[in-house]
């Protein structure tokens, strides 16, 4: 299971699993991955690859720049989902070799944060000043849970099962809910 550590040096979002060091960033606009072990020299000699300037399934290049925002893992690093503001969803299935755009089925929205299962089958997204979003195919379709209503919604977790959720409002305080 990855456990998010925050950094500014690294950017906004940093995930690492303890046995194999994975680690996940967001950095100016770009997205990067890095692995090691745990006896590993100093994080600051880790080899990082900008996934970011990947390819899509279709052989296309996806350009690096975007405004991401955050990224989430399955627990074995496999599974990727990464959220653009202003843009789409996009996944992995190959610690982000490639990654297939989610954006007909998430739409363009600023969205804010990502969540994964363990398994990354199941995912939550958070739109500012928007809506809860939430797949249980590993993005292919978007289900918008009205229940948690239009917020200014930050940052989104999961369980490792994807059945518990829990949100942040900007100036509103942690919410909770249950994905079925």
């Amino acid at each position: 299971m990855f456990n998010r550590i925050f950094s500014s040096k690294l950017g906004r979002n940093v995930l690492k699993n303890a046995s194999f060091f994975m680690v996940l960033a967001v950095i100016a606009g770009s997205l990067f991955t890095s692995c090691s072990k745990p006896s590993s020299s100093p994080k600051s000699s880790w080899t990082w690859i900008d996934r970011s300037v990947s390819v899509n399934a279709q052989g296309n290049p996806i350009s690096g720049n975007r405004s991401w925002q955050s990224i989430a893992s399955s627990s074995d690093g496999e599974k990727l989902a990464a959220v653009v503001k202003g843009g789409g969803i996009y996944t992995s299935a190959d610690s982000g070799a490639t990654w297939i755009d989610r954006s007909a089925a998430a739409r363009s929205r600023n969205w804010r944060s990502i969540a994964s299962s363990s398994d990354g089958k199941k995912l939550a997204a958070v739109v500012e000043n928007g809506g809860v979003y939430t797949s249980d195919d590993f993005g292919a379709t978007w289900a918008h849970r009205t229940l948690a209503g239009n917020r200014n919604w930050r940052s989104i977790a999961s369980s490792s099962d994807g059945s518990k959720l829990a949100a942040v409002v900007e100036n509103g305080g942690v919410c909770t809910g249950v994905f079925q």
